[in-house]
């Protein structure tokens, strides 16, 4: 009943895409001709002069409760808890920093940084197995990143990264995952409207030491981000579409909206393949509330 199917994700997705980009459904009488690009540019500008400084990178948020309709079991089979042991509802989180090693390089503006994120899915109300962190995901990067000032398709684009970037979950033998990657982003807006482009290049690994050898055909080569800003609230979507053996997507769509002091309340649903390393040929659908800390604007 819960389970959604490959065709109405496609469906839902579409229809994101559509709301987030059409000017007369996304609200463009009320756009804003302040740059949230330029904002979240000035204020790290500004932190980077105290030699402590550490930024945050990608969101960092916890989903006090989720709900995960299709939990994966099949790592845990054999666990001392039967042949369900993983529950449905879990903890969600993600800490997400960077620190600047140098700025204009090579322009005003410009900067080298080190990143670091990690998500973990917590089995907090699981008493049953002990409560374990189910999986932790671990991405250091390193990346470039210059401003830019052009038009494309309608948007201005502000931003250009290039990096490299490890992420695995830090497991041994059967429930290992891990992968290296090159990749290029770019950030383009317009008013209220934010959207990145990442796009990836697996670096390959010799086959006898490589536990995941698949994970492109449902990770891709690369991810879609939109933002949409309405007074205090922010819309947000991430698309994945993986085509390499199958259409396996994964969609994330983003709440987040004012609580008190610098705390915003969030909202995600994620459906489809991809969540987390140890469930990146699974298909999962879940739907979680909790606190931000910050987001990408």
């Amino acid at each position: 009943m819960f389970q959604m199917s490959v065709g109405r994700a496609v469906v839902y997705s579409a229809v994101s895409i559509f709301v987030l980009f059409n000017p007369v459904i996304a609200g463009a009488e009320s756009q804003s001709e302040a740059s949230s690009v330029d904002s979240r540019l000035e204020m790290e500008k500004e932190a980077e002069e105290n030699i402590f400084a550490i930024l945050p990178h990608k969101p960092n948020y916890i989903l006090l409760l989720t709900h995960n309709f299709r939990p994966n079991q099949e790592p845990w089979k054999g666990f001392g808890a039967g042949a369900t042991p993983i529950k449905k509802a879990e903890i969600k989180f993600q800490v997400s920093i960077k620190v600047p090693l140098a700025d204009d390089l090579f322009m005003e503006g410009d900067g080298l940084y080190v990143g670091y994120t990690q998500k973990s899915f917590w089995q907090a109300y699981n008493k049953e197995i002990s409560s374990p962190f189910r999986d932790n995901n671990f991405n250091p990067e390193i990346f470039y990143r210059m401003k830019l000032d052009e038009e494309v398709l309608g948007l201005n684009a502000r931003i250009l990264a290039l990096g490299f970037e490890h992420e695995s979950n830090g497991r041994a033998e059967a429930l290992s995952r891990s992968w290296n990657r090159i990749y290029g982003m770019v950030v383009a807006e317009k008013s209220n409207l934010t959207v990145g482009l990442k796009a990836w290049y697996r670096i390959p690994e010799n086959a006898s030491e490589d536990n995941n050898p698949d994970i492109t055909t449902y990770l891709g080569y690369g991810e879609l981000y939109a933002y949409y800003k309405y007074d205090s609230h922010t819309l947000g979507m991430t698309f994945r579409p993986a085509f390499s053996g199958g259409f396996k997507p994964g969609l994330q769509l983003d709440w987040s909206f004012p609580l008190f002091k610098n705390l915003q309340g969030y909202v995600q649903y994620y459906n489809g393949y991809g969540e987390s390393l140890i469930d990146y040929n699974h298909y999962n659908n879940r739907i979680g509330v909790g606190i931000m800390l910050n987001n990408w604007l």
